[in-house]
């Protein structure tokens, strides 16, 4: 008898037992669903969708059956997919925040490093220097050496080019006996030696067409000299309401030559070819000279460079000069 009361009440305690769980299970239950909910909501990447189906399949666990304890024995399952869920989407999302980034593609590339010219700081100089020097002087020099070279160029074709022993010379219009004379002893056409005689005809032809280019260009200057003397008289005459400084400022504006950039290239390109011709002049005379044409080179020389070709070298150089400098300042 004692035996068999003994095992009723061994039967009834695990009722009694759960039923005493019953009260701490099921909030426990609840509060892991929120907060399985929560992380879900962070790093799921299925959605709010299911989240809710997961939601429902745990209240039904908990509620379904006939006994308590199927409760408890619903809610594991259910932690443990959400557990798995949840180590899925940690597992799956933060892969793409803890990537290792490639080599170097944090680096920020050097910038290349500019060519510098070494020629710049004497250029700079150079224009410094020349910013200095008044434009209206150098104009006016340049207008004076073009008139030179022009009257230069005239004598120096028609006087002797070689001076012979005897007091004979040649020209680029022939062969006379005596230089003092007006008249030509022999002209190019007549002349025994063909290579004196094309070398000649070249150097004539060439210095007409320097003389030619040199009128252009003292033309030129003339309407530059002009056009500035126009401007002068309008800025004269230009009544100005302003202070003394700024009346200051119009006179050395004034003072300053201005020339266009078409008419000042206009320019330097006439004086260019100028000198390319006359260049051409002198060195005809300096090929005779030097090849001795028609001579015994083993004879003592007995020609010289004559008048004529001191000349056109000497008007040749002071035009470069003043050309340089009319291009870098005017």
């Amino acid at each position: 008898m004692l035996k068999g009361i003994n095992k009723m009440f061994d039967r009834k305690k695990p009722t009694s037992r759960t039923g005493a769980q019953e009260g701490n299970e099921v909030p426990q239950a609840r509060n892991q669903q929120q907060q399985q909910q929560q992380q879900q909501q962070q790093y799921s990447p299925r959605g709010d969708d299911y989240d809710d189906s997961l939601s429902e399949l745990s209240e039904n666990d908990v509620h379904s059956g006939d006994g308590r304890e199927q409760t408890g024995e619903s809610a594991q399952p259910a932690a443990t997919t959400t557990a798995a869920a949840n180590t899925n989407t940690t597992t799956t999302t933060p892969s793409n925040r803890n990537k290792t980034p490639t080599r170097g593609a944090g680096k920020k590339e050097k910038p290349k490093p500019k060519w510098k010219n070494p020629a710049a700081p004497v250029v700079n100089k150079v224009n410094g220097f020349f910013s200095c020097i008044n434009n209206k002087l150098v104009f006016c020099i340049f207008f004076v050496i073009s008139f030179v070279n022009w009257f230069f160029t005239i004598l120096g074709t028609s006087l002797s080019q070689l001076d012979v022993v005897g007091g004979a010379c040649y020209t680029y219009w022939g062969y006379k006996n005596s230089c003092d004379t007006v008249s030509y002893s022999i002209r190019p056409e007549l002349l025994s030696c063909s290579k004196i005689k094309t070398r000649l005809q070249t150097g004539a032809a060439f210095s007409i067409l320097a003389i030619l280019l040199m009128s252009a260009l003292l033309f030129f200057n003339l309407q530059a000299l002009m056009i500035h003397r126009a401007e002068g008289r309008r800025r004269k005459y230009i009544v100005n309401a302003a202070s003394n400084g700024e009346g200051v400022n119009n006179q050395q504006e004034a003072s300053l030559l201005k020339v266009e950039s078409p008419l000042k290239w206009r320019i330097v390109i006439v004086t260019a070819v100028a000198l390319v011709f006359e260049l051409i002049c002198w060195c005809m005379t300096t090929s005779i000279y030097t090849s001795r044409y028609c001579e015994d080179t083993q004879l003592p020389r007995t020609t010289a460079y004559g008048v004529g070709f001191g000349l056109l070298l000497t008007a040749w150089i002071l035009e470069i000069i003043s050309l340089v400098l009319f291009a870098l300042v005017v």
